[in-house]
């Protein structure tokens, strides 16, 4: 381990020497103006390590707003907050915050925010600084104070720089402490103390422990209800006064926290040195996709690693290690020290889509941990949650962990806990839960006997409730067949089938709610009502059939009356727009309405239309979807944000497999998408394996340029490697001689990673006329070559 980490600092520092490159394009601040009304992307600006234990923030707002602690034009500097929060919508936990104060008279004990300037303020995903905390919005001779803050797994590194003249104050704020929180205090500048602030998913004896140390040693400690103040005398900062805190976390014990900051925090580890690791991490995370820099407009490059950066957030990952060098976890559903990983901050609803494909192509060591801590949650908790914070939350509907477990086994992910995974879905397949419980599926027996649930029967949502039901039912069939469970597999797929049939109205062509009796209620398929709908209507649900596209095609009266309907959710709007019953117009019906005039019905603000396109890709309706897919990825997402609440890297993975050409919607299959790549150029992506690469070319069939917009495919040639030799003279052609020097910045991005070989192609290559790539072949690399145009190709 010693030797890995000085290559990373070793190639960092040989990369700095260039500039930042790739994480200069990184918006950490994306998508963090919001309301309650709209959302840019419900983001708060989030620092820490890839999938960490911890995420590190700014807060700007009183205590009293609660999630929405974040707003980029404020002027009022809270702190650097200890973060855990995966959505507005869910809230927080384990946070605290830290500031640095001054005054030149006796600290108010009520003081707890400063000034600063946004614009005199850095937020990179590894590093944070700002140059100017003042005590109010008067400038200050001396200037004020300098913080910067760099982050590790389970820690941060805090360097402040007070002006001279001043009392200065480091604060580390309990916001529910009081006289009964436990602080220790001793004269070398430790402390110890701990919060329990949460919203839910914990049991009783929840806590955040804090374990922290100062240099040099303050003049005096406070203890204010749990807070920690360490203050420095006027006498003690003649000139710019330089304090470090090293401040470490644990949900285990206050032992933990203090191993867990001698172990990646030790005092001879300097600030400078855990910056140059964090870059260096982030760096290598970002770099797994190359391709031209000098091809790409800033508006893409500063998009495409925005995007990249939140898919490297969530789902996080609790693992701490213990005396032994073993992961253990606490566990928030038995109050208990487990071992191994645990995963959390995540919803399935959400991250089915998306998210774990992504990693599984750019971050396969994560898959593999995020697997074991989604196992170990459903074995502590007796089921697998739905959306856990840290434990279950019980947010959004359906069992849409069964998608992922399923296709986990399919894909043939952690195989050595495909039993457990399968244990897990088929329990909420089979086994319903009692009334009003968080887990499982309400309304099974009902579903799994008639095909639907009925409306007014005392569930909402029942036809998103009933299609999520019948979409996990058909992937789990397929995971029980790769298993042998042949049994299982006959009754999930019938179920599945049977839900399909029995939603969709024929003459109306869309799924629509059902009375006790089986017969259909008379509805407005423009209304937005959680009776029957989630998050969206009718008309967003529609295609919503990603495992069985077939049956759409049959339903809709073949290839070309389908095409022309999805064609048309893109071009029609409807009168009256995102009516609603009884609650109110929320968020997702007011962004969607921002975007109809150029989208029609389409609402990629929101999850429920994330399959459409690919719906059009499997049923042959090529050309609709090269058309909106490209729409879709120039129009609707910036490098400021993204058309909806961006839910913990499920829409930014949306778009970095889509920019790449590859998606995925039946999750049984296993099977991928092909569109053409808006990658200008060529580009290559490391596999998981040794020395595997899929290696991406476009060819474009108009003569247009390698710059010019080219979103029609017309062929897909499939190339793939030969296992027998790979050389360094393969790698070295994946890009012309001009951007081939590896230096960031400097024509093709690098960021510190290597060429790989690009392994031998074999001879035979096959032309993919349907558009799909069984992902185990894709795995072995191999060379997609796209023709394609700038006018339709059909």
């Amino acid at each position: 381990m010693p030797i890995l980490i000085g290559i990373i600092l070793l190639m960092a520092m040989m990369a700095i020497s260039q500039g930042d490159g790739i994480l200069e394009y990184v918006n950490v601040l994306a998508g963090t103006s919001n309301s309650y009304e709209l959302s840019t992307g419900g983001e708060t600006p989030l620092m820490g390590r890839p999938f960490g234990f911890n995420h590190w923030s700014v807060q700007t707002e009183p205590d009293g707003q609660g999630s929405r602690y974040f707003d980029p034009s404020s002027r009022s500097f809270y702190g650097v907050r200890c973060t855990h929060q995966p959505s507005v919508w869910i809230g927080d936990y384990g946070y605290f915050l830290v500031n640095a104060l001054i005054s030149p008279q006796a600290f108010d004990r009520s003081q707890t925010s400063v000034s600063f300037a946004p614009l005199q303020t850095t937020y990179k995903p590894h590093y944070f600084k700002s140059s100017a905390l003042l005590p109010d919005f008067r400038a200050s001779a001396m200037g004020g104070v300098r913080m910067e803050m760099t982050p590790t797994e389970h820690a941060a590194f805090f360097r402040f720089s007070y002006p001279p003249g001043m009392n200065s104050r480091v604060l580390v704020r309990i916001v529910d402490g009081d006289s009964s929180t436990p602080v220790v205090l001793d004269k070398d500048g430790n402390f110890a103390t701990r919060t329990s602030v949460n919203n839910g998913g914990v049991p009783h004896g929840f806590a955040m422990y804090i374990r922290g140390v100062v240099d040099p040693a303050p003049s005096r400690m406070h203890n204010l209800d749990g807070s920690i103040a360490l203050d420095y005398d006027t006498a003690e900062n003649v000139d710019r006064l330089t304090v470090h805190l090293r401040i470490a976390t644990s949900f285990i014990s206050d032992e933990q926290a203090q191993s867990n900051l001698d172990s990646e925090l030790p005092a001879g580890k300097t600030f400078d040195s855990v910056v140059i690791e964090g870059e260096a991490i982030w760096r290598d995370r970002l770099s797994v996709v190359q391709f031209d820099e000098a091809k790409q407009s800033s508006r893409f490059l500063r998009t495409f690693y925005t995007n990249f950066y939140r898919t490297q957030l969530f789902p996080r990952l609790l693992g701490e290690y213990d005396e032994h060098d073993k992961v253990v976890h606490y566990s928030p559903y038995n109050g208990r020290v487990m071992p191994g990983e645990l995963s959390t901050d995540s919803g399935f609803w959400d991250a089915y889509r998306t998210v774990y494909l992504w990693i599984s192509f750019v971050a396969p060591d994560i898959l593999d941990r995020l697997l074991e801590g989604w196992v170990n949650a459903y074995k502590e908790a007796g089921w697998l949650p739905t959306w856990a914070s840290p434990g279950q939350r019980g947010s959004m509907v359906g069992t849409m962990g069964d998608v992922v477990f399923a296709w986990a086994i399919v894909a043939n992910k952690s195989s050595h806990l495909a039993e457990e995974m399968y244990a897990a879905i088929r329990k909420d397949a089979f086994e319903e839960p009692s009334a009003g419980s968080l887990y499982g599926r309400q309304g099974l027996q009902e579903y799994a006997q008639h095909g639907f649930m009925a409306a007014h029967g005392g569930l909402s949502e029942v036809v998103s409730r009933g299609l999520n039901y019948a979409f996990a039912d058909s992937t789990i069939a397929a995971a029980a067949t790769v298993l042998g469970h042949h049994s299982d597999a006959e009754i999930l797929r019938k179920r599945a089938e049977k839900a399909l049939e029995k939603s969709f109205n024929p003459q109306n062509k869309l799924f629509e709610p059902l009375d006790t009796h089986g017969k259909w209620l008379k509805m407005n398929p423009t209304s937005w009502s959680d009776a029957y709908f989630t998050e969206a209507s009718a008309l967003q649900y529609r295609f919503y059939a990603p495992a069985n596209v077939d049956f759409l095609v049959s339903k809709y009266g073949g290839k070309d009356a389908l095409c022309g309907q999805i064609e048309e959710h893109f071009t029609k709007q409807v009168t009256p727009v995102y009516t609603a019953d009884g609650r109110g117009v929320i968020h997702e019906e007011t962004e969607m309405s921002l975007t109809s005039e150029d989208f029609g019905q389409y609402g990629h603000n929101n999850q429920p239309s994330h399959h459409v396109l690919g719906v059009a890709v499997a049923a042959g309706c090529f050309t609709v979807a090269d058309k909106y897919m490209e729409k879709v990825l120039r129009e609707l997402y910036s490098p400021e944000g993204w058309p909806g609440d961006e839910d913990n890297g499920e829409m930014a993975a949306w778009f970095m497999l889509n920019e790449m050409g590859l998606y995925e919607i039946d999750f049984g299959a296993d099977e991928l998408l092909l569109f053409s790549p808006l990658i200008r150029g060529d580009f290559t992506m490391a596999l998981p394996g040794e020395g595997r690469l899929l290696r991406v070319e476009n060819v474009h069939r108009d003569g247009c340029s390698a710059t010019t917009s080219s979103p029609y495919v017309c062929e897909v040639h499939w190339y793939p490697s030969s296992p027998m030799e790979s050389t360094e003279d393969d790698a070295s052609s994946a890009f012309d001689s001009s951007v081939s020097d590896g230096v960031s910045g400097h024509g093709s991005i690098r960021g510190g990673r290597p060429h790989r070989p690009i392994p031998r192609e074999s001879d035979a290559h096959v032309v993919l006329s349907d558009r799909r790539l069984a992902r185990a072949e894709l795995s072995k690399g191999g060379r997609l070559l796209f023709y394609t145009s700038s006018t339709p190709c059909e």
